[in-house]
């Protein structure tokens, strides 16, 4: 079996059956996590190094809320991916207008792995 491009994993063209849906989902929880992971690593660095300064305590209630939308994708709650994607659209919004072109590679990943959750939730909703 060939393996799927880095793009079909998080922007597949379509979703025919329950396993695609299921990867669907997995592809959601997967982003999630690891922006959960990530920021609560920063988080962890700026509580030890600076102590709970308010961008410390913003990082880590955003891992809180990452960890939130982590667990919502994956028992298939619909509002989850969607915040997800708004936090995504907004993460790469902020890069783009910070400068840093590169922040166009974090639109697959970030916006498309939210944004596949959402269909494969609804795969999984429909009557």
């Amino acid at each position: 079996m060939a393996m799927p491009k880095f793009t079909e994993f998080f922007l597949p063209s379509a979703i025919p059956d329950r396993n695609a849906a299921a990867g669907a989902v997995a592809a959601g929880f997967f982003v999630a996590f690891l922006l959960a992971f990530l920021s609560g690593l920063a988080a962890a660095i700026l509580l030890i190094r600076d102590g709970s300064t308010p961008t410390a305590l913003l990082c880590a209630s955003f891992t809180i809320a990452m960890i939130l939308v982590a667990i919502g994708t994956w028992k298939r709650i619909w509002l989850a991916p969607m915040i997800g994607l708004l936090v995504g659209v907004a993460i790469v919004t902020w890069q783009l207008v910070l400068g840093k072109i590169a922040a166009i590679v974090l639109i697959v990943p970030i916006v498309g792995g939210f944004w596949t959750a959402m269909r494969g939730i609804a795969f999984f909703k429909r009557p």
